[in-house]
């Protein structure tokens, strides 16, 4: 499947992206995508439920990019 094909390709880059912008910048993203066929796929750094639980914790006064 050709939309698979290409998912999976910019899944990779944009997950190498942001293990670059970890590294240069110390920073903890997380990244949750979903494939064309409902497949959840994560990328984290240092883990997806490290972030999410400090992002959890924080306090409310921060705001989210929608």
């Amino acid at each position: 499947n050709h939309l698979q094909v290409t998912f999976s390709k910019r899944r990779a880059g944009l997950f190498k992206k942001a293990s670059e912008f970890c590294t240069l910048t110390g920073s903890e993203p997380a990244i949750v995508v979903f494939s064309p066929g409902d497949k959840a796929y994560s990328f984290s750094c240092p883990g997806v439920s490290e972030v999410i639980e400090k992002y959890e914790n924080e306090p409310s006064h921060l705001s989210t990019v929608q």
